[in-house]
């Protein structure tokens, strides 16, 4: 069995309106699904409320943690069992045109390390630095090379001049903190 993976899901690139709409059929179909938190909606029940056949679409999981701000946005938490939802960003790019709909993937552990967000506009980390203190995992989230060049010089007292650096540096043996430094993958995945 697959396991359950996390992903934070930002809704972005529709007017104040269609962005409000659509939070408003999130909003209802939330209170049908009373099993999970009050703001929880299913992919398939949302695609079933926007007119789509539900079955024609490869769809698992659900969507916690809903929120719209300020500026319309409006942001989750997706929760799925091996599927990817690009099928479901798909159907509701074609029923709201000019969506956009930016990810980012953690694994089981919470550690980013997969976006489509390339121009980092809502997840501008491009390295995950994974330190082990004391047993407990310490996870940092550096956005630029010269940043982690930066951080890696603070803490270690080293330099890297690259990120092809990255695998010495995690194998060589004076870093016994790191466990390792991951350069996050970026995906040019957009649902036309």
């Amino acid at each position: 069995m697959n396991k359950w993976t996390k992903t934070h899901v930002v809704v972005s690139g529709l007017d104040r309106n269609q962005l409000d709409n659509l939070y408003n059929v999130i909003k209802k179909l939330s209170v049908s699904y009373p099993q999970k938190s009050p703001k929880s909606f299913k992919y398939e029940d949302l695609l079933k409320e926007l007119g789509v056949n539900a079955n024609k679409v490869l769809c698992s999981g659900y969507a916690e943690k809903v929120t719209q701000r300020q500026d319309g946005i409006i942001e989750w938490e997706e929760y799925r069992q091996g599927l990817d939802q690009k099928d479901v960003y798909k159907e509701l790019a074609s029923y709201f045109k000019g969506v956009k709909i930016t990810y980012c993937g953690l694994d089981s552990e919470n550690i980013p390390f997969i976006t489509n967000d390339v121009e980092g506009l809502f997840f501008p980390h491009r390295f995950v630095v994974i330190e082990v203190l004391d047993d407990e995992k310490e996870i940092t989230l550096i956005n630029t090379f010269d940043e982690l060049s930066d951080y890696i010089s603070e803490h270690y007292g080293t330099t890297i001049s690259s990120p092809a650096d990255i695998p010495s540096f995690n194998q060589s043996s004076p870093h016994t903190r790191v466990s390792e430094i991951v350069l996050m993958k970026t995906q040019y995945y957009q649902p036309k």
